[in-house]
């Protein structure tokens, strides 16, 4: 198991000294995929901890559901990100990006699930050319109008039923809607990375906030996940006094996890 921050590059130093194993990068403006001429990526590769993650990964100008979709934009767009990221030694990256997949007003709904699956399942052969993964991450309904619950995410990647496209587990996301660590037993290599965050304020993991780590990494543990955890919260300063007790607080709860 590896623990690490959501940041940028320039974080990385910041994020070594505070016990963090890696750093989960933002595709769009890490890896560029908008411009064609190959970005400057010297400070990456000196970077004081590996590239292992990548979220955000489709700007919420190139949509992927409604009508205005430009799959020729999109493969463009994608051939550079997932080529450079592969190149960084970025293999897992993160397909949220509500902007780009929010249902416009008035479009059918069953037409929007059947543009995300079509574009998951191209976007899933994309990775494997490429040797990178993807992971759907289902968002909670205040953020985006689709692919909300874990169960819906697992409708798109059983359609889809390809081994390069995964769940992405994100606590605070599953915990708005109602998600239980239940809902994630017996899921096994279909988790294919996990976010952490207070299911109610978003804050760092703590031995103070409302979120019952040690469930939550119980199951996963039972379902032999040992896979990476990244933290994804808010107001979290990672070269701030506190970072260090944070990445602490997760390996405690991991050890100390026990299936339920």
């Amino acid at each position: 198991m590896k623990i690490g921050n959501c940041a940028g590059v320039e974080s990385a130093a910041a994020a070594a000294r505070a016990g963090f194993d890696f750093i989960e990068v933002n595709v769009q403006s890490t890896f560029h995929g908008q411009q064609a001429q190959e970005p400057d990526f010297s400070a990456a590769r000196a970077a004081a901890l590996p590239l292992l993650a990548a979220n955000c990964l489709i700007p919420g100008a190139l949509k992927v559901v409604g009508p205005a979709v430009d799959r020729a934009a999109l493969r463009t767009y994608l051939s550079y990100a997932l080529a450079r990221a592969a190149s960084l030694g970025t293999r897992l990256l993160v397909f949220g990006s509500g902007a780009a997949r929010m249902v416009p007003p008035d479009w059918s709904p069953d037409t929007a699930t059947q543009q995300l699956i079509d574009f998951s399942a191209e976007l899933a052969k994309l990775a494997a050319e490429h040797s990178v993964r993807i992971a759907l991450e289902p968002l909670c309904r205040k953020e985006c109008n689709i692919v909300n619950s874990i169960g819906q995410a697992l409708h798109i990647i059983h359609a889809v039923n390809n081994p390069s496209l995964g769940l992405l587990l994100d606590l605070y996301h599953a915990e708005q809607e109602g998600d239980t660590p239940q809902t994630v037993a017996n899921l096994g290599k279909t988790i294919f990375h996990v976010h952490l965050a207070d299911g109610v304020t978003r804050a760092a993991p703590t031995a103070g906030g409302k979120t019952d780590y040690r469930r939550w990494f119980g199951v996963l543990r039972a379902g032999g996940y040992d896979g990476r955890l990244s933290v994804e919260a808010t107001n979290f300063d990672v070269g701030g006094p506190d970072a260090a007790a944070v990445v602490a607080f997760i390996r405690k709860q991991w050890q100390a996890a026990a299936a339920p």
